[in-house]
């Protein structure tokens, strides 16, 4: 078992974490081997939080300043996971190593912008490098599955659905008289994030 954390910023101000927070080890990223990757994508209504406008290109960020540096993000995993989910989660996290050049690292005392990973509320994360301390990642046990972890991740990095892209409606005609009222609609409506 990896020992909690208590995290500090600075020299003289220690601040103690409201959870017990974790990182993944190399048992997770062994157990994440028997992942069951095919398992079909479960989200919920409002998967993204966004806390600023964005200047983007189709459905990515493209100003540095919403990129995470160097392609790292530093992270932290609530304790509460079960063996199981710490596997889904790493081997979700070894797929972006394995094929990008992003890195989802465990957090580093010096590091004040990172996501905390956690059965918040639902499905959701923040989208994109925000800057300014914490952001969050909720992966509840209704979403724990690989395919979810990586679309939550990818939020993370800075990519919106395609659907919502503030282009779409040159690609895609919505026929709305066929949406159900009351059934996602906010899912896809066009996403105006650019400046």
């Amino acid at each position: 078992m990896v020992p909690s954390i208590t995290l500090s910023l600075l020299p003289f101000i220690s601040v103690a974490l409201a959870y017990e927070y974790q990182f993944l080890n190399p048992v997770d990223f062994f157990n994440a081997n028997f992942v069951n990757i095919n398992e079909p994508l479960r989200i919920s209504a409002n998967d993204q939080h966004f806390t600023k406008k964005r200047k983007k290109r189709g459905s990515a960020v493209i100003l540095e300043n919403d990129k995470w540096p160097n392609g790292r993000i530093p992270y932290v995993i609530s304790s509460d996971y079960t063996l199981y989910q710490r596997a889904i989660i790493a081997r979700a996290i070894a797929a972006y190593a394995a094929r990008t050049c992003i890195r989802f690292i465990p957090r580093q005392l010096f590091d004040t912008d990172y996501i905390i990973i956690s059965k918040t509320d639902g499905c959701f994360a923040d989208f994109a490098h925000v800057g300014g301390g914490p952001q969050y990642v909720s992966l509840s046990d209704e979403c724990l599955n690989y395919a979810t972890v990586i679309h939550e991740l990818m939020h993370v990095i800075g990519f919106i659905h395609e659907h919502q892209r503030n282009d779409r409606d040159y690609f895609v005609n919505i026929l709305w008289q066929n949406i159900i009222p009351g059934k996602s609609f906010h899912n896809i409506i066009v996403i105006e994030i650019s400046l």
